[in-house]
């Protein structure tokens, strides 16, 4: 099977990678900032440099019958990066989601986070049925909202 992992040089997404490679056949395109990280080093995968608002490099590498796994993001504490966070974990996530459906991909694994869920104070979480971005003030979990929404639809 042929997966295309985002995100590759992060904890979560590193390990999604070694997890992948214990599959028999298992071939492992990982998108990476820096083709030297020392955390993909040594691995059975196919490295490709480039940042996950590329555009043009995602349309390359995505074809029919691979399995998509999307993990890069930026996590943001406070809201000095807004256009920046907006446009790693919003609009990077719209243009994969929208290059797969291109390309047929019949399996997009999205790794989103807590903070794209809006809750009252002292409410329990519970599976989403619907994100509000609009009720988050800040920017990482407003991005992660609408982009949870996006891929949802």
């Amino acid at each position: 099977m042929k997966y295309f992992v985002t995100g590759a040089t992060g904890f979560i997404g590193n390990n999604i990678v070694r997890e992948l490679l214990k599959e028999k056949d298992a071939e492992v395109i990982a998108l990476a900032r820096n083709k030297n990280d020392i955390s993909l080093q040594g691995l059975d995968i196919t490295i490709v440099q480039g940042d996950i608002t590329d555009v043009e490099l995602l349309d390359r590498i995505v074809e029919e019958g691979m399995i998509i796994i999307h993990v890069a993001g930026i996590v943001a504490l406070d809201n000095k990066n807004y256009d920046r966070v907006m446009r790693v974990n919003f609009e990077a996530t719209k243009d994969l989601v929208d290059i797969a459906i291109k390309n047929k991909i019949n399996k997009f694994v999205y790794v989103s986070s807590v903070e794209a869920l809006y809750k009252e104070k002292n409410s329990v979480s519970t599976e989403p049925t619907a994100f509000y971005p609009d009720k988050i003030k800040m920017v990482y979990g407003k991005s992660k909202a609408l982009a949870s929404s996006y891929v949802y639809e």
